[in-house]
């Protein structure tokens, strides 16, 4: 959907986009997202990797710092909201060999390459080991902080 001149979330994305390129993060564009009132995205242009890990934390940083300037907080989890559609903070990869991407193949699986089935592949086991580390984290922090689960 458009952002549309009336709607307040309109001026805090152009605000943000503003500030963003003050801290030299290219922004590809800016809209509502899919879900409820609130859910916005806002997409930088692709650029090496290095870069645009800087970039990645200086956006969360300005959304952050630029929610709390206007009295707003702004989240970059993915379901906040129980039943609603998330909106959660992601990147989009694209990795090049010689100036061509190497996750498309005409004829593999969906179009994608061997090299993109290992890539995803890796992320998935990385992804799975971070998530059992981030729930033996949360489960160890709720028994400290639980009366119910502690006894």
């Amino acid at each position: 959907m458009a952002t549309t001149p009336i709607c307040p979330a309109t001026a805090r994305l152009n605000q943000i986009c503003l500030e963003l390129a003050k801290w030299g993060v290219d922004v590809k564009y800016h809209h509502h997202e899919v879900g409820g009132s609130g859910q916005l995205e806002i997409e930088v242009e692709l650029g090496e990797m290095t870069r645009l890990a800087d970039a990645t934390m200086a956006a969360k940083y300005v959304i952050r710092n630029t929610a709390a300037a206007n009295g707003m907080t702004a989240t970059l989890m993915p379901k906040p909201i129980y039943g609603e559609a998330g909106n959660g903070m992601h990147v989009h990869m694209l990795l090049r060999k010689n100036g061509q991407p190497v996750f498309y193949d005409p004829n593999g699986y969906g179009q994608l390459s061997r090299t993109a089935m290992h890539f995803i592949g890796g992320l998935l086991t990385s992804d799975a080991d971070l998530n059992q580390q981030r729930t033996i984290a949360a489960v160890e922090q709720a028994f400290e902080q639980s009366p119910y689960l502690a006894k």
